[in-house]
């Protein structure tokens, strides 16, 4: 690790730092290897093989980046010459007050540009407005940061729909997308399949990097750390983009477009320097695109172990670490039992099932989950709520089913009759079996949490299921259906899993129902009344 206490005689990349125009001191400043501090005047030197493209500051608290256009931060410069070269990169702080803050997060956002969903549209008319409103609230309340935990494009589109990452941002500028600053990490979908891995063509090569060239132009370094608060937020890339030979038939596809869950043994040694200059009384809290762990029952590992137990290890001074993911389209909050350490979040896609769902529908995950603005205001004494606010309904966090009125529009479709028949492992909602049932989505679950449900004052027995959620079938998956006999779905989807959904069976018909989550302090944290019969609606009413 090279330390610049007072600036150092030898490095070729230099520049420097400064807070309304003022020098800083002490600011550290990284190549993605090593790292470094600014002297009295504010100016760093790195010696650095420039294998990372970029060169960033890891923001001090009480700071953010200036921005040219007021969401990308202006922490990082793209490195544009080689190691033999020299060059000069500055960076222009702010003072800001961060004793209390909101992160705002979006994930696979998938925009394409693909005329059969409306993607673009819908985002215009349904996305940018939720989040617009959101921002706006939160700021009363100090400053909001969007955090993007990656699939902002999709590669297959770049060369498909003429549409890349570059597009995808210009877009959502032009379209008015709230002025906050913005970090993110990289998605899968976020490489450039026209690139086999090695290509120097685009001034990268020798790993996934090659790939990664639109990310780094748009959105910057593939690892890097911002302090808010007394907050360290780390952001990783936890894909490597593989685009292994044979090719796909696909328009501009040099490659599988296949990728590995991994984080590098590059990014965990500058994880663990960057981890050094953390204050013990400061919180981690990690961003990446795939989760850690599968949002099912089971918490089972998503990615190699030995990855785990040293990211476990270098964090062995806090006892609490959050992770920040999607990748899933789907919710998935858990603590695994392996590694009790890592809280892990899982968001539901921006887009829900890649703007698939009907347009009658509201835009949802593959296990129900409404996309939404999901919000956190984090305080310096580490408290923060999560917030769950639908495109359609406002602030939401589950929704209820009378299964009677399932079973009778399970019976009534024609089409369900026809996926029974060519999907009999498909749960089929119109069985007696499910007679006087209650489903409960509750997709803002997180660990220690409790539901239940009460018919007539009369506490219910409640059980964890994983049955899907019954507005997936009809929203997603019947639409789908050609008029012939053969839906456009697949095998796999014969059953598709919700781990946050919850049952019971009333006794009678008619009766109400109350549904109320407590945490695991027995605090009572969402209630709300099932009025039944209730109908089952397919639209966004």
């Amino acid at each position: 690790m090279l330390l610049c206490g007072s600036i150092c005689n030898a490095g070729n990349i230099k520049g420097k730092v400064t807070a309304d125009g003022k020098a800083l001191e002490g600011v550290l400043v990284s190549d993605g290897t090593s790292i470094v501090k600014t002297n009295k005047a504010g100016k760093y030197l790195i010696d650095s093989e420039k294998k990372d493209s970029t060169v960033f500051v890891i923001v001090p608290s009480g700071y953010a980046p200036e921005s040219n256009d007021g969401i990308t931060p202006g922490f990082w410069a793209l490195l544009t010459k080689p190691a033999s070269k020299n060059e000069k990169h500055n960076f222009k702080l702010r003072k800001e007050d961060q004793s209390s803050y909101t992160a705002l997060f979006l994930t696979d956002l998938h925009l394409i540009n693909e005329e059969e969903y409306g993607d673009l549209e819908r985002c215009r008319r349904e996305v940018i407005p939720a989040y617009s409103q959101e921002a706006e609230k939160a700021s009363e309340n100090g400053p909001v940061y969007f955090f993007n935990i990656g699939d902002f494009a999709m590669d297959k589109y770049f060369y498909e729909n003429d549409f890349n990452l570059f597009d995808a941002y210009n877009y959502l500028v032009e379209s008015g997308w709230p002025k906050h600053l913005m970090y993110s990490v990289s998605g899968n979908h976020d490489n450039d399949g026209g690139v086999q891995t090695g290509d120097e063509e685009k001034g990268f090569g020798g790993n996934d990097s090659s790939c990664a060239w639109q990310y780094r132009r748009v959105f910057g370094p593939d690892r890097y750390s911002v302090n808010i608060g007394k907050d360290h937020w780390v952001f990783l890339d936890d894909v490597e983009y593989l685009n292994e030979l044979p090719a796909l038939k696909e328009e501009g596809i040099k490659g599988k477009r296949n990728y590995i869950k991994n984080i590098t043994s590059e990014q965990l040694d500058w994880l663990e320097k960057d981890l050094e200059y953390v204050p013990d009384d400061y919180r981690v809290r990690i961003v990446m695109h795939v989760p850690a762990f599968y949002p099912t029952r089971n918490h089972a590992v998503n990615i190699d172990c030995k990855i785990l137990d040293r990211l476990d290890s270098m964090c062995s001074r806090w006892e609490e670490v959050e992770i920040y993911s999607g990748h899933m389209h789907q919710s998935g909050n858990c603590r695994s039992d392996l590694y009790p350490r890592f809280l892990q979040y899982c968001f539901v896609a921006t887009s829900g099932a890649i703007w698939k769902y009907a347009q009658d529908f509201p835009l949802m995950g593959l296990d129900g989950t409404e996309a939404s603005v999901i919000s956190s205001r984090y305080e310096l004494d580490g408290s923060h709520d999560m917030k769950f606010t639908s495109y359609y309904h406002g602030e939401k966090y589950f929704r209820a089913y009378d299964m009677n009125s399932v079973m009778d529009a399970y019976k009534a479709d024609k089409r369900v009759a026809k996926q029974q028949k060519l999907y009999p492992k498909r749960i089929d909602y119109g069985s007696r079996t499910y007679h006087n049932c209650i489903y409960v989505n509750y997709w803002a679950w997180v660990p220690g949490d409790v539901v239940e449900m009460y018919e007539n004052g009369k506490a219910l027995e409640v059980k964890a299921s994983t049955d899907e959620d019954p507005l997936v079938n009809f929203g997603y998956y019947l639409p789908r259906f050609d008029g012939k006999d053969m839906p456009k779905y697949s095998d796999g989807h014969a059953k598709r899993h919700c781990c946050n959904m919850f049952t019971a069976k009333a006794s009678k018909s008619g009766s109400d129902i109350v549904i109320m989550i407590k945490d695991k302090d027995g605090a009572v944290k969402h209630s709300e009344t099932l009025k039944r019969p209730k109908e089952f609606t397919f639209n966004m009413e």
